[in-house]
C-alpha cells in the first residue's frame, strides 16, 4: 500500500527513500529528455530548461516548488497587473504593461502540459511504500503529531496545493498515535469521505448526511455518496475500488443521516422540556402585575422540578417532559389546593395544561440520529465509546 507522504522541509523525508525538492530538479529534466521523441516532447522539455536557467541566474539554490511557482503562473496566463508593484515599476521602464499579457498563447500551452507532467512525475517520485516505513514513520513524526493535537492549527495554501492531502494525512499518522483521541471533520467541501475512506472502514466511525442517500439499495446508495464527493484526480479511474469501500462503509451501518430541528422547531420543542417549564414559571414570577400570592410558590415549586430532576437522573434541560413526571405534577397540584389559590390562577392553569399535553402527545419524529445523539457521542470518553 502507498500513500502520498509530505515534505517537512530540510530533507525531513529522506530517510523514507523519497528525494528532496532540491534533487527533483535534474530527475525531472532527466524524465523529460527520456520523452522527448518528437517536437511536442521538445518543446516541453525546452521550456523546463528555459524557467531552470533562467531562475539559477538568480537563486544559488533552485527547487521544483520555485519552478512550479512559475510554471502556475504560465498556466494561469498571469498578467503584468498581477506581479507586486515594484516588479512593475521595473518592468515599466521596458515595455507598456497595462492590460498586457506576459506570455504568449502557445507558451500557455505548452506550460500547461508541462505542468501536468509535473504533478504526475512528483506523484510518482514522493510515495512511500508503508508496509517498510510505517515504524519508522512512527517513531519521527509520532511527537511531532502529539504535540499539534494541543494547539489551533491552519493550513494554509493555493486551492490545489494539496491542503487537503495535508490533513488526510495528519489524520491518518494521529489516528495511530493518538489512539484514544476522537476527531470531528466538518467536511464543507466532501473531500474527506473519499480521501480517508479506508481509514473510516476500518475503524470505529461515522459519516453523517443531513439528508438521506438516494437509491433502493446498497449498490445504489453507494453510487450517491461517491457523487456527492470530490474524487481527487489520482483516484479518477478508481470508482469500481471506491464503491466497494463505500458499500463496505454502508454495510457497517456506519452512513448516518442527522435529523436536524428548524429554530422554530427547537423553541416549540423547549416549550415542553424541563428546562421550557422551569423558564415558564420564572416569565410568571418576572410578571410585573402578577398576582404575588402565587409568586410566593414558584421557589418552592422549582425546587420540586429540580429535585425530581435530580432523583430521576434527568441532567440536561432540554429533555422532553413524558409520563414520568405525572407523581410531580400530582405533588405539586397538592401544594396549589392547599394554597386556596383561585381556579384561573396561572400556576394551576400551567400545571393543568402540562396534564393535557401528556395526555394527548403529538408524534415526535427525531430520526434515526439526531444533533444530541451525535454530541453525546462525541463527548463520551467512555473505553467503549466509538
Amino acid at each position: 500500500m502507498t500513500e502520498n507522504l509530505i515534505f517537512l522541509g530540510s530533507g525531513a523525508s529522506a530517510p523514507f527513500g523519497l528525494p528532496t525538492m532540491q534533487e527533483l530538479v535534474p530527475s525531472f529534466e532527466i524524465e523529460l529528455e527520456q520523452q522527448a521523441t518528437n517536437n511536442s516532447a521538445n518543446e516541453i522539455l525546452a521550456l523546463y530548461r528555459v524557467i531552470k536557467q533562467s531562475l539559477e541566474k538568480v537563486y544559488d539554490n533552485v527547487d521544483l516548488e520555485s519552478i512550479f511557482s512559475v510554471l502556475d503562473a504560465i498556466e494561469r496566463d498571469t498578467k503584468y497587473s498581477d506581479l507586486p508593484f515594484v516588479f512593475n515599476y521595473i518592468f515599466s521602464k521596458i515595455k507598456e504593461l497595462k492590460n498586457s499579457s506576459i506570455f504568449i498563447g502557445h507558451e500557455i500551452d505548452i506550460g500547461a502540459k508541462l505542468s501536468k507532467l509535473y504533478k504526475k512525475f512528483v506523484r510518482e517520485k514522493c510515495t512511500i511504500n508503508h508496509d517498510l516505513y510505517d515504524d519508522e514513520i512512527e517513531k519521527i513524526y509520532g511527537s511531532f503529531l502529539k504535540t499539534i493535537s494541543h494547539y489551533h492549527v491552519g493550513v494554509f495554501a493555493f486551492t490545489g496545493s494539496g491542503k487537503s492531502n495535508l490533513t488526510s494525512l495528519v489524520l491518518r499518522k494521529s489516528v495511530n498515535s493518538l489512539p484514544n483521541m476522537k476527531f470531528v471533520i466538518f467536511d464543507i467541501s466532501s473531500e474527506y469521505g473519499i480521501n480517508i475512506l479506508d481509514l473510516l472502514k476500518s475503524i470505529p466511525s461515522r459519516v453523517i448526511f443531513t439528508d438521506e442517500l438516494r437509491g433502493k439499495d446498497i449498490a445504489e446508495k453507494a453510487k450517491d455518496y461517491l457523487r456527492r464527493h470530490v474524487i481527487p484526480e489520482t483516484l479518477e479511474v478508481a470508482n469500481d475500488i471506491l464503491l466497494i469501500s463505500i458499500e463496505e462503509t454502508i454495510r457497517q451501518n456506519k452512513v448516518k443521516k442527522i435529523f436536524i430541528q428548524s429554530e422554530s422547531e427547537q423553541g416549540l420543542q423547549g416549550i415542553t422540556s424541563y428546562g421550557g417549564l422551569l423558564g415558564t414559571l420564572g416569565d410568571l414570577a418576572g410578571e410585573k402585575y402578577g398576582a404575588a400570592a402565587q409568586k410566593i410558590l414558584i421557589p418552592t415549586i422549582a425546587g420540586k422540578i429540580r429535585k425530581f430532576m435530580v432523583d430521576n437522573n434527568i441532567e440536561d434541560e432540554s429533555t422532553a417532559i413524558g409520563k414520568e413526571v405525572m407523581p410531580l405534577i400530582e405533588s405539586v397540584e397538592k401544594l396549589l389546593a392547599a394554597a386556596k389559590l383561585r381556579q384561573d390562577a396561572a400556576l394551576i392553569s400551567i400545571f393543568n395544561n402540562l396534564k393535557l399535553v401528556l395526555d394527548n402527545p403529538t408524534q415526535r419524529d427525531f430520526g434515526d440520529y439526531n444533533s444530541i445523539r451525535l454530541v453525546r457521542e462525541i463527548m463520551d470518553d467512555s473505553k467503549d465509546s466509538k
